[in-house]
C-alpha cells in the first residue's frame, strides 16, 4: 500500500511522520516536504498523487489525524477502477450543502484521476483562490477538497466511508474558554448521534468504538497533544438493570454501573425552578460507575396509585402531566440553554417520564429518577415525549389484572 502525505513548513514537526509510519508499518510513504512547484501551497500539493504512474490504488491522507480502533479498515476499504473513496464531512466543513467530503482521507487509482491533476496544473493559481473567492471556504489557503469533489463528479463514482468511522476534533485550548469548547463538543456529539445512531462521539476523554480516524484542522489544533487512546469500551447502559439503591436514612445513594454523563448543574437548575423533581445534593462519577445522593421521598409510585383511583381521576393526573410537566421541562430546558449559551439544537430532557418513575407523595407528584436526564437533539426529545404520552395512555386504563 502506498500512502501520499504532505508535510511542508514548520506547522507540524517530524513526529507526525513518525506517528503515521508507526501506525502503518507495512505501508510505503511518499512524503511531500517541498512544493511540487514554487507557487503551489501546502495541502494543494496532495494533487501530486494523481500524477503517479501506478497500477494499484493509493491512499492520500492529511497528517493532522489520529488513527484509532480498527483503523486499518480505512486503508483496506474496497475500491474498483473508476471509483473514488473519500471520508464524509458529516459535521459540515462548509455552509454549502453541495459538498459532502473532507480532505483528510482519499483512496483512488492514480490513472483514473490524472485528468484532475492536469486540470489543476493548467491554472493552479486560479484554483487555489477559486473556492475562497466564491465563499465556499476561507483563506488564506483552502479549497482543495472542494476542487477534488467537483472534479471527481465529472467522471468518477464518488463513494463515502461510513459516517460513524470518522469525526472532527479540536483541542480545548483552541477556544477562548472551556465553556466554548464544551458547547462545541455537545453540538458535535449530538450531530454524530443523529447521523449514526451511536450514543456519543467523544465522551469522558474516550472516542466511540466505531471511530477509526479523528481529523484535526487549523494550525492551533494538534492531534499529537491529545493522548492516542483506543476509545471507550463501555456502552451507555440502562440504569434499570444496573442500579443499586442504598438507604442512608434521610437520603438514598444511587449507584449505577456503566458510562454515563449526568449534568448536575443543569439538573439543579431544573430542581430549583420546579416543584416536581427530587433533590440531588451530591454527584460523582467515572467510566465504571456513577453515584447520586438524592432526597428520599415517601409515597406511592404513580403506577400503583392509578390502581386505587377512578378512571376520571386518572385522566386528571394524566392531563396535568402531559399539559404541565412536559411543557415545563421543555421551557426550563430552553432557559438552561439560554443561560449557558449552549447550541440551539440541544435539549436537557428526561428519557423515561413514566408512572414507574413518578411518586405520589405528601409533596405532590415527584419525579424520582434524576439520572435519566440527558442532552438530546430536538427529534429525540420529541420521541421521548411521544413515548411518555403512549406509556401514560396505556397505564390510565390498566387494571389490577393487567401486566
Amino acid at each position: 500500500m502506498i500512502i501520499v502525505a504532505v508535510r511542508i513548513g514548520n506547522k507540524y514537526s517530524v513526529k507526525y511522520e513518525t506517528y503515521l509510519e508507526q501506525k502503518l508499518p507495512k505501508a510505503k510513504f511518499i512524503w511531500i516536504r517541498e512544493p511540487i512547484q514554487p507557487h503551489i501551497m501546502f495541502q494543494w500539493n496532495k494533487m501530486f498523487g494523481m500524477s503517479l504512474d501506478l497500477p494499484d490504488p493509493i491512499c492520500v491522507i492529511d497528517i493532522d489525524i489520529l488513527l484509532i480502533n480498527d483503523y486499518l479498515e480505512l486503508f483496506n476499504y474496497p475500491i474498483k477502477p473508476n471509483e473514488f473513496i473519500a471520508m464524509p464531512s458529516w459535521w459540515g466543513d462548509t455552509s454549502n450543502p453541495k459538498y459532502k467530503i473532507n480532505g483528510g482521507f482519499f483512496k483512488y487509482y492514480p490513472k483514473d484521476c490524472k485528468y484532475i491533476y492536469d486540470k489543476f496544473m493548467k491554472d493552479p493559481l486560479y484554483w487555489q483562490k477559486y473556492y475562497i473567492k466564491n465563499g465556499t471556504t476561507t483563506g488564506p489557503v483552502n479549497g482543495e477538497q472542494y476542487f477534488v469533489e467537483d472534479s471527481v463528479l465529472e467522471r468518477l463514482d464518488l463513494k463515502l466511508l461510513p459516517n460513524e468511522w470518522v469525526c472532527r476534533m479540536v483541542n480545548e485550548d483552541f477556544f477562548d474558554n472551556k465553556d466554548m469548547y464544551d458547547r462545541w463538543l455537545i453540538s458535535n456529539n449530538i450531530k454524530y448521534n443523529k447521523i449514526t445512531n451511536n450514543s456519543y462521539m467523544y465522551l469522558d476523554k474516550e472516542y466511540h468504538d466505531d471511530i477509526k480516524l479523528v481529523h484535526y484542522a487549523h494550525s492551533l489544533n494538534k492531534p499529537m497533544s491529545q493522548k492516542d487512546i483506543a476509545s471507550a469500551k463501555m456502552k451507555l447502559m440502562s440504569q434499570t438493570d444496573k442500579t443499586s439503591l442504598y438507604d442512608k436514612g434521610e437520603f438514598l445513594i444511587k449507584q449505577c454501573r456503566g458510562l454515563k454523563c449526568f449534568d448536575i448543574e443543569a439538573y439543579n437548575y431544573f430542581q430549583d425552578n420546579s416543584d416536581f423533581l427530587v433533590e440531588v445534593d451530591n454527584f460523582k462519577g467515572n467510566l465504571s460507575y456513577f453515584e447520586i445522593r438524592m432526597e428520599k421521598v415517601q409515597g406511592t409510585l404513580l403506577r400503583e396509585h392509578f390502581l386505587n383511583i377512578t378512571i376520571p381521576e386518572r385522566l386528571v393526573l394524566y392531563g396535568n402531566i402531559i399539559q404541565h410537566w412536559i411543557p415545563s421541562l421543555i421551557r426550563m430546558s430552553r432557559a438552561i440553554l439560554k443561560s449557558r449559551s449552549i447550541v440551539d439544537e440541544a435539549y436537557f430532557f428526561h428519557r423515561d417520564i413514566s408512572p414507574s418513575n413518578i411518586m405520589q407523595s405528601d409533596k405532590g407528584m415527584v419525579l424520582i429518577d434524576p439520572d435519566s436526564f440527558e442532552w438530546v437533539d430536538k427529534a429525540t426529545m420529541v420521541l421521548h415525549y411521544n413515548m411518555t404520552v403512549a406509556q401514560f395512555t396505556r397505564d390510565i386504563f390498566r387494571t389490577n389484572g393487567d401486566e
